[in-house]
């Protein structure tokens, strides 16, 4: 068991070419990192949402964005449904060469913006659960990307 103080090392099942997302009833999850972008998306429920330290609160229809080797946390009071997106480093290095200096944000609050983007993330839980080639992949990751950053700005990285 975890203890409160303590964090979990999640890297080693971490993959860079992981892909998968998954919807699903959560209880919340411990303090822990892992290598590749999370997008955690709350379907319904309200959930408290800890990065680095920094804490809010998510409803229905808000996304966090959690880059890789960020320590987090989801406690929530009773159960909430949430979506959940990994996307491996191998799928995002064009990604990170376009934006070098800049980052996504964290905190995706306007649940209007965000139908398009859990959209997107519905094509990626269909995507993730066949056998589909490396492009569609690649593909179906910068589609889901263009339209987060369609909705909004990139952060600079220096301003964490």
């Amino acid at each position: 068991m975890i203890k409160d103080d303590e964090r979990q090392n999640e890297i080693a099942r971490d993959e860079a070419s992981r892909f998968v997302a998954e919807q699903y009833v959560s209880s919340g999850y411990y303090l822990h990192f892992h290598r590749n972008l999370e997008i955690y998306g709350v379907v319904r429920g309200k959930v408290a949402v800890t990065i680095d330290g920094e804490q809010k609160i998510l409803t229905d229809g808000q996304i966090v964005i959690v880059d890789g080797l960020e320590n987090h946390s989801y406690e929530i009071d009773g159960e909430a449904e949430v979506v959940c997106t990994y996307v491996g480093t191998r799928y995002l290095r064009d990604f990170h060469s376009l934006y070098a200096e800049k980052r996504l944000p964290f905190w995706l609050m306007d649940a209007n913006s965000n139908e398009a983007v859990f959209q997107k993330i519905e094509n990626v839980k269909k995507a993730s659960g066949e056998d589909i080639s490396e492009l569609d992949k690649i593909a179906t990751v910068y589609q889901l990307l263009s339209c987060i950053v369609e909705h909004y700005p990139m952060v600079d990285k220096k301003d964490n």
